[in-house]
């Protein structure tokens, strides 16, 4: 099982190009590309919940990324797709990045981490030590991105952290961005 959660975070990491991309495209351009990434990922997690040839060969080739009630339900990479073209409507651009990269980023620390060394559990499923790892994570995201200010981006990874675990019922690939990046632009 943490073998098959690395290699589920490891693509996890590899969804960075999205917050990348998005700091590097004019604003307009960068919100448009997302609209169509997202047009793609949402129609083919939706045609592989309702066509079974569809979804054969989408179990193939992503089987081995997918949590047991994702075969059944939308995808986590879904939901993180959504929160980014939802962000990037609502919020500015550097804090759609930030909360983009707080979910990627400290999401993978936190389940590497909770996985192999979390001994002391939060919340019923998290770990302490996870819970950790993310916020710790998410500073290393803060201070990568110069056009944030410390204390907003501090306040953003804090939301962050309290979000993803805490026992919500909402995909966290969907509340942490989203949350996040409310927090940091209240403080804007």
């Amino acid at each position: 099982m943490i073998k098959a959660e690395i290699l589920r975070k490891v693509l996890n990491l590899g969804a960075l190009f999205l917050p990348i991309l998005f700091y590097h495209l004019p604003y307009q351009t960068g919100r448009l590309v997302l609209a169509a990434i997202a047009l793609v990922i949402v129609s083919a997690d939706v045609l592989r919940l309702h066509f079974t040839a569809f979804k054969d060969i989408f179990v193939l080739a992503f089987g081995s990324f997918l949590r047991r009630h994702e075969f059944l339900s939308l995808t986590g990479a879904t939901y993180l797709i959504l929160s980014a073209v939802v962000c990037s409507i609502l919020f500015p651009k550097i804090l759609t990045i930030a909360a983009c990269s707080f979910l990627l980023v400290g999401d993978s620390v936190a389940a590497m981490l909770g996985q192999s060394i979390g001994r002391v559990r939060i919340f019923g499923n998290k770990t302490l030590v996870g819970s950790l790892g993310f916020f710790g994570s998410c500073l290393v995201v803060v201070m990568l991105i110069p056009e944030l200010r410390f204390e907003v981006g501090l306040a953003g990874a804090i939301a962050a952290t309290l979000i993803e675990a805490l026992p919500i019922p909402v995909d966290d690939n969907f509340s942490v961005p989203l949350v996040s990046a409310f927090v940091m632009f209240y403080l804007t």
